[in-house]
This record gives structure tokens, sequence and C-alpha cells, in this order.
């Protein structure tokens, strides 16, 4: 049964599926960049502490970062170890993406395969909620573009979508 919810924090569809499960009584979580950085575009990057505050994301550690770069051989970024702990402390990732070609989305598919964990991109409200059933998943990693990357009309979709498969998924 799905419990808990979590995600990395940034603006757009991380933020808005924290939101949404909280809405709906899910426990939230997940990994934030150090500093709680979260931001649609380069220069509005900043700290939001509504992502410890009201979600429970806890700040990635000194230590996390340098075992992920001994993992992956990947270099510091603001990102991509938040997105790799997200992906392995799931089970399993659904992504929502207006920009199919995004590092993000890259990373994180590559994130979920080695760290054996299901993966779904831009499902609908009924392909999510049996994601969500037939991979038996408590913990739910909900990613995707930024906000600045999606349409309107498409990222409320988006929205209507995770908030369809969420209502439906337990009962």
């Amino acid at each position: 049964m799905l419990r808990k919810i979590i995600s990395g924090g940034q603006t757009g569809i991380d933020k808005a599926g924290l939101e949404i499960a909280r809405s709906l009584g899910y426990e939230t979580g997940g990994t934030a960049p150090k500093g709680y950085i979260a931001g649609d575009r380069k220069a509005d990057v900043k700290p939001d502490m509504s992502l410890k505050d009201v979600y429970n994301l806890v700040e990635l550690t000194d230590e996390q970062q340098r075992k992920f770069e001994r993992i992956t051989g990947h270099d510091h970024d603001l990102w991509s170890a938040r997105t790799f702990y997200n992906a392995r402390n799931s089970d399993g990732t659904v992504y929502f993406a207006s920009d199919t070609e995004s590092p993000g989305l890259k990373s994180t598919r590559r994130f979920c395969r080695m760290n054996r964990k299901p993966f779904l991109l831009n499902p609908t409200a009924e392909e999510m909620a049996t994601f969500i059933k037939d991979k038996k998943i408590e913990v739910l990693n909900i990613a995707g573009n930024r906000r600045s990357k999606m349409p309107t009309l498409e990222y409320e979709d988006f929205l209507n979508t995770m908030r369809e498969a969420l209502e439906s998924v337990n009962k």
C-alpha cells in the first residue's frame, strides 16, 4: 500500500507531487540538494526551507555526495546526487516531462536502473495507479521537469494525472 511520496523538491513536478501528496494525507519526504536549493532557472536558484519544514526532505550530506561520486564516477553538481538517492530510497519512480531529452530525465532513468528500481514516464492516471499497485510501491519517487520547461496546459494535465492516480491507488 502506498504510504509515502518523495522527491528532490525542485520547482515544478517535484514540488507539485509533494503538495498533492500532502493534500491527500500521504507522508512526504526525500533528499534535497545541499542548502535545500531549488529554482526554476539557474539565476533563480535559492534555498527553499519549506522542503525541510513542510515536506520533511533531508539535506544531502557531504558524505552522501562523496559516496555518490565514488559509486557513479559522476562529478559534483547541484542535482545529480539527490536524484540518485531519491531513486535508491524509493520503491519506484514516476517521471513527468515535456522535455524527454533533459539531463534530469536521463540521470533519473540511469539511477533507477543502477538501483534496480522500476521507472515510468508520462503515464496516464490509470497507468500510474496500476504501476504503483503492480510493483507494490510503498514509497514513490515523483520527479520531472522544472516548471519553466513545461507549457502551462501540459503541466496542469500532469498534475491532474498525479492527483487522480494518488486518489485512486489506496481505495
